[in-house]
């Protein structure tokens, strides 16, 4: 199986991302501390995004964390997986998709 690249798909996703922050008129320093807010609520720093971290993720392609992308979401106004299907991930197909990997049976119970 090969694996495609995902880079032109992140990128988008990344210039997507920028586009909202700058319609919403937020500054990466702007996002940076609604996010550490955000982490100190959760009691977790995975949630913070740094302003280098969100320059990286909209001019790099870089990931984001499922984290970041919770938070991101959060501070954009925008539905999860909203944010989700920029990055080519469609929660809507998830049921769908699950026939890809059958589930069998053994008599102990379930294994994959």
């Amino acid at each position: 199986m090969q694996l495609q690249d995902t880079r032109p798909v992140t990128f988008s996703a990344g210039q997507q991302l920028r586009v909202t922050r700058e319609q919403l008129g937020l500054t990466m320093r702007e996002v940076e501390s609604a996010s550490m807010r955000i982490a100190a609520k959760h009691g977790n720093d995975e949630y913070t995004v740094s302003p280098s971290r969100l320059s990286d993720i909209e001019t790099k392609g870089l990931l984001p964390s499922i984290y970041r992308f919770y938070s991101l979401a959060i501070i954009y106004r925008r539905d999860l997986r909203e944010v989700l299907a920029w990055y080519g991930i469609d929660l809507n197909l998830s049921a769908a998709a699950m026939p890809i990997l059958p589930v069998h049976r053994t008599p102990i119970g379930f294994c994959h």
